[in-house]
């Protein structure tokens, strides 16, 4: 059965989707890439002064449904209102086969999208998912169905009638092929700002490398000798599991809990995400300095550290302990909480000085500096 999620404060609310004269406007485009796997759809601003920090304002992915009755949406997101918009591009890229939802999880905004087309969209038809052959979630060929209550309009494929976005952006020259983006382009998406990517093929092939040459190929002789050399890259998951990393679900990087010899050893010098935390009154100055140093991190005036000036880093999302950081940044520098996750390599990090003979030094880590270009969000 499916996981059907419901919770405030998403990134987008349904509303009136915004339009391709709002998007010439402020200057931006969509960027699109296909391959065998889906189609990902990147929205993108240029001008960073239409939403200051935010150069990449959304995406959309989608894939062939596992029981080839259509299209599922397989990741969005969005900021400033531009969720709709997405979605009735993915749904013109669908044509005739239409799109449905995800079958493990729809957040509370997602659903509001699929109840508009469902109850107020006279150009979009809901089909009934009959000719769809249904199953648990990850049977191959086969699509989980939505029991929860409220929920049975996601049993549904959704057809637009006729496309007259896609087209529009075409002629206008906003419709732009990942694959010749400019220079220009591939800094916007990689310049540190706010962006969100799935995890390449060619990351996880890499991983895959790293694990074999760890001790892949025995474990999974012992695991199952059946998926030897057919299915070893379903496994590749369960594998890092053993050692709790998993493949970041945005960017190609690992995340990890603890580490160990083992572990260590494994990540080798993939890059990592770690976070840091502190407060919205703090990212100004990150800003202005080019990226994180010492006196941005509750720097030695508050008598936090007996090593030195670092920057310090964790693997630490919640709990009490990051509730402290969070509170003394609030005091020292005012605004919000705020989590940074910081693209690096271990090579380029040192265990806390001041933590590591605890158990707690094992997700701490400390560096001189984190340029700007390491900050994914």
């Amino acid at each position: 059965m499916s996981t059907y999620i419901r919770h405030a404060g998403s990134s987008y609310r349904y509303a009136a989707a915004k339009t391709v004269q709002q998007l010439v406007d402020i200057g931006g485009y969509i960027e699109v890439n296909q391959d065998q796997e889906g189609i990902e759809l990147t929205l993108l601003f240029p001008d960073e002064s239409v939403y200051p920090d935010v150069l990449v304002g959304g995406g959309i992915a989608i894939s062939t449904a596992p029981c080839q009755t259509g299209w599922l949406v397989e990741e969005a997101y969005a900021d400033h209102g531009w969720g709709p918009f997405l979605y009735d591009l993915a749904l013109e890229l669908a044509g005739s086969e239409g799109l449905m939802s995800d079958r493990c999880t729809v957040t509370d905004d997602a659903y509001d999208v699929w109840h508009y087309y469902y109850a107020n969209r006279s150009d979009v038809t809901a089909i009934p998912l009959d000719d769809c052959r249904f199953g648990q979630v990850y049977d191959i060929g086969k699509c989980s169905r939505w029991d929860e209550q409220d929920a049975e309009l996601l049993n549904h494929r959704y057809v637009i009638k006729g496309g007259r976005i896609i087209p529009k952006l075409k002629e206008l020259g906003l419709w732009r092929d990942a694959k010749t983006a400019t220079a220009q382009a591939q800094l916007i998406r990689y310049s540190g700002h706010l962006y969100r990517l799935s995890a390449t093929d060619e990351f996880r092939t890499t991983v895959m490398k790293q694990a074999k040459q760890h001790g892949f190929d025995a474990w999974l002789a012992d695991w199952d000798p059946d998926a030897v050399g057919e299915y070893e890259e379903d496994y590749l998951d369960e594998y890092l599991g053993e050692y709790s990393i998993e493949v970041h679900e945005d960017t190609d990087a690992l995340v990890f809990d603890t580490l160990d010899d083992d572990s260590t050893q494994l990540i080798g010098d993939l890059p990592v995400v770690l976070v840091h935390h502190t407060a919205t009154g703090a990212l100004e100055g990150i800003k202005e300095r080019g990226g994180l140093v010492p006196a941005l991190t509750l720097g030695l005036e508050l008598g936090y550290r007996e090593s030195g000036a670092y920057v310090f880093l964790t693997t630490e999302t919640g709990g009490p302990a990051v509730q402290g950081y969070q509170d003394r940044a609030v005091q020292r520098y005012g605004g919000d909480p705020v989590m940074l996750e910081i693209k690096t390599t271990l090579s380029s990090v040192f265990p806390d000085p001041d933590d590591e003979d605890i158990s707690s030094g094992r997700r701490q880590f400390a560096t001189d500096f984190v340029p700007q270009g390491w900050i994914l969000s």
